[in-house]
């Protein structure tokens, strides 16, 4: 079983009406009833909310052993989830039932764990590092074959559900090109000289997240910049992004994304990239601090 996810293309907010109208005429079709003139639409999913960790540290461990119920894990597995079972995690076990040390230890660990994930990732764990960028991990979008653990935590951290490379390719950046983190203190360009934009036969753009991995709220509400967001060209051809928290300029904010107090990062989305991308050959620009 394999996972799909659609985009359709939005120029601008006149553009929504017809754009809802297209998507409300989405439908899925199982492939055994494909091609009947009555087939029968799934039922609705009987979504449920995850618990709150604000208000019971062993809410996560609580929504991973409900989640298990629904989607069991595989039986190659199996070694694992028989040791999960001994500290009360697997499908439909009941965290609340074990002792106090082996909770508390579940409530420091729901909390190391994630600040080991997150570390990982901005530390390009499994990634090809470019010019102060990370080319993703080649199993991006399949990470469960992989059996590495931390490899799979990053990808469900940073992006949930992620194409295969082929189809886009990902890549992320948290510090400048000295290496310092990346933070909104500080004004950056992103300077794709003529010709040497990123080669894909769709589209490509360079999408602004906080650290909580959230798009960043801005008084322009523009979230990222790319080749169909009508951006000027500087006079030798080559495209120049400013990357700052205030406007860089009337002359510029065509070419302007807005940052956010303290530290973000980047992340370059090339979709149907071609060869270079994909073999992770091609180099993109690196980052550069502009002098306050």
């Amino acid at each position: 079983m394999g996972h799909h996810f659609g985009r359709t293309f939005v120029k601008d907010e006149g553009d929504l009406k017809t754009v809802f109208a297209i998507q409300d005429q989405y439908k899925l079709t199982r492939l055994s009833d494909w091609g009947k003139t009555e087939a029968s639409q799934p039922k609705g999913a009987d979504i449920w909310m995850p618990l709150d960790p604000k208000t019971d540290p062993l809410a996560e461990w609580k929504t991973v052993n409900r989640a298990m119920i629904e989607v069991p894990p595989p039986s190659r597995d199996a070694d694992l989830l028989q040791s999960f079972a001994r500290i009360g995690i697997g499908p439909g076990l009941d965290v609340d039932a074990q002792n106090p040390s082996t909770k508390r230890g579940l409530a420091r660990a729901a909390v190391d764990g994630k600040r080991i994930i997150a570390g990982a990732f901005a530390g390009a764990y499994l990634q090809k590092q470019v010019n102060g960028w990370n080319y993703p991990p080649p199993a991006t979008g399949r990470p469960s074959p992989s059996r590495d653990w931390l490899f799979r935590a990053v990808q469900m951290l940073a992006g949930f559900v992620a194409n295969d490379p082929i189809e886009a390719t990902y890549l992320n950046v948290s510090t400048d090109g000295d290496g310092k983190p990346l933070s909104g203190d500080n004004r950056y360009v992103i300077r794709f000289e003529k010709g040497a934009q990123p080669k894909v036969k769709a589209f490509w753009s360079v999408t602004m997240y906080n650290l909580k991995y959230n798009l960043v709220a801005n008084r322009i509400n523009r979230y990222s910049r790319g080749d169909r967001s009508g951006m000027k060209a500087d006079k030798n051809g080559s495209i120049t992004i400013y990357v700052q928290k205030d406007s860089p300029g009337a002359d510029k904010e065509a070419n302007w994304l807005p940052a956010p107090e303290g530290q973000f990062f980047l992340i370059l989305r090339t979709y149907l990239p071609a060869e270079d991308i994909v073999n992770q050959t091609w180099q993109p620009p690196r980052i550069t601090r502009v002098d306050q």
